[in-house]
């Protein structure tokens, strides 16, 4: 195997297994890749079922998504589809989802199946990256932490 194919991930399918190389780890995982997932309104429920696993929404204080921005609002749960940008630092830019899920060490087969957090046509929050700062819940204020857990 060449060094730059498994740079950029690499995964053998081998009968009910996959092994799976992503820049320097090995593992084996079952060969079935999670089902990509439509999207769905997120109406508060505390777990809402995505692409066979499903995200909770936990409830905590200063941290997560600011729980008054998300009240009265539309929120959706989708799949990523190219060319989303999202804030993580308050004196940062916007930066490409693309590169946000390679510095979060996330091999591509499984980022299409992640899910993004739209509030009122407003990316909030990447499963395995974080919040943008636009929805950040302040110190000692309700919040809501999604989790998006790959198997249900």
């Amino acid at each position: 195997m060449r060094q730059e194919t498994a740079a950029a991930g690499w995964r053998l399918v081998l009968g009910s297994h996959a092994l799976c190389v992503y820049r320097d780890a090995w593992w084996i995982e079952p060969a079935g890749l999670p089902v990509m997932a439509v999207p769905q309104v997120w109406a508060g429920e505390p777990r809402l079922a995505w692409a066979g696993g499903a995200v909770a929404f936990n409830a905590a204080v200063g941290q997560g998504i600011a729980a008054s921005m998300l009240h009265g609002v539309c929120c959706e749960i989708r799949p990523r589809v190219g060319g989303e940008r999202l804030r993580l630092h308050s004196d940062g830019p916007a930066r490409g989802i693309k590169n946000l899920l390679q510095e979060a060490a996330i091999p591509p087969w499984r980022r299409r199946s992640l899910p993004l957090l739209w509030v009122e046509g407003r990316l909030a929050w990447v499963a395995g990256v974080g919040v943008d700062v636009a929805f950040r819940c302040p110190p000692g204020e309700p919040g809501v932490v999604p989790d998006w857990s790959a198997t249900a």
